[in-house]
């Protein structure tokens, strides 16, 4: 049971249903992000996200902006800074691998960025949980 625990895992979902996870990782992470619009009807997430809901911990993460033509990253995080956490939803899953080790790995849900990403022009960002008194 994993209710409650803190796990590590690769980005980049590998669905249970892989049979090759060398294969299926080949050519680096794929499904690194699920639409929250997607996540309920797509059959890919919808088992997911029942079961296999989890906290993503990160200091930050980057976003891109257009500017004359040309990308530009810009570092999203707390007011803390490097000293704060945010939490990111995810959803994970798990393939059984030789020797009864599992190959766990997860994807950060995507969703309408906050009021203070939607300047910067990302359609969709990830979805950042708060705590509510």
């Amino acid at each position: 049971d994993y209710a409650s625990s803190l796990l590590e895992a690769r980005w980049g979902l590998i669905p249970s249903t892989t049979l090759d996870v060398h294969a299926a990782t080949l050519h680096g992470p794929s499904n690194i992000n699920a639409r929250a619009d997607h996540v309920e009807t797509l059959s890919q997430w919808a088992r997911l996200i029942r079961r296999r809901r989890c906290l993503v911990p990160v200091q930050g993460f980057y976003e891109w902006t257009i500017e004359g033509g040309k990308k530009k990253p810009f570092y999203v995080q707390t007011s803390a800074g490097d000293r704060g956490l945010m939490f990111l939803a995810g959803l994970w899953d798990e393939v059984p691998v030789r020797e009864g080790k599992e190959t766990k790995s997860s994807s950060n849900e995507n969703s309408t960025p906050k009021k203070k990403l939607q300047h910067t022009g990302p359609v969709r960002s990830f979805t950042i949980l708060t705590l509510e008194a």
